[in-house]
């Protein structure tokens, strides 16, 4: 009897453990909302189509929504995510050929327009097999979390980040994206095509406040 008691007081010993070392890292792991910009910045990529580079500016956020702008070579374009407990959706999204005078178009407030896409890039439970779908007008695509806790060296710095591998059914290549607590997306790698990773992150504003959007985005892609 007394062995019989031992055994027991052991194995709930063992599943109070488990209980604890999972929730312990469940917390440690976070939501979604952790691992998008918690405050207005630039961010620098080095890499990307034909090693052109790509800066985005994190412009607005908030509890619910974030607004970034982008340039890369020419293109240059705006998303907002709208963002909740357990997703991040990208609820607006427009890319422009900017050139000449079309570059006043970048200086435009996104976030109250009507939404044009429904695409969820992150989606929790925050752990490695979290998976999902999206339709579009092209197809499929599918998501998976397939790593947490992922060392991701850049020039801006070490990160721990979360893993979303992307692919959609029109094509056969396999996207790697990894977001970081506090500052979203630091490295983006396709299969057998090129990677883009993060050199540096600008919080200080001063020196550009006077310019445009677009010329803002020009000045920290040089």
């Amino acid at each position: 009897m007394k062995k019989k008691f031992v055994f027991f007081c052991i194995i709930a010993l063992i599943l109070t453990s488990i209980f604890l070392f999972t929730k312990s890292n469940s917390k440690e792991l976070g939501t979604v909302t952790d691992y998008t910009p918690n405050v207005p910045m630039v961010k620098l990529y080095s890499g990307g189509y034909e090693n052109s580079g790509y800066v985005e500016k994190v412009d607005y956020v908030s509890k619910d929504k974030i607004q970034l702008k982008h340039l890369s070579g020419a293109m240059a374009g705006v998303s907002v995510y709208s963002i909740s407990k357990d997703k991040i959706l990208v609820s607006y999204r427009t890319e422009e050929d900017l050139a000449g005078d079309r570059q006043q178009e970048l200086d435009e407030n996104y976030i109250d327009l009507s939404s044009n896409s429904q695409e969820t890039i992150l989606k929790g439970p925050i752990k490695k097999g979290t998976a999902w779908t999206d339709a579009v007008d092209h197809g499929t695509n599918a998501y998976e979390i397939t790593g947490v806790d992922v060392k991701v060296n850049t020039p801006a710095g070490d990160f721990t980040a979360i893993e979303v591998t992307y692919s959609s059914t029109d094509s056969t290549i396999q996207v790697k994206n990894y977001y970081a607590k506090g500052l979203g997306l630091v490295k983006v790698a396709i299969e057998d095509y090129y990677a883009m990773v993060l050199s540096s992150v600008f919080y200080d504003f001063d020196e550009v406040k006077d310019m445009s959007t677009y010329d803002t985005l020009q000045h920290f892609l040089r």
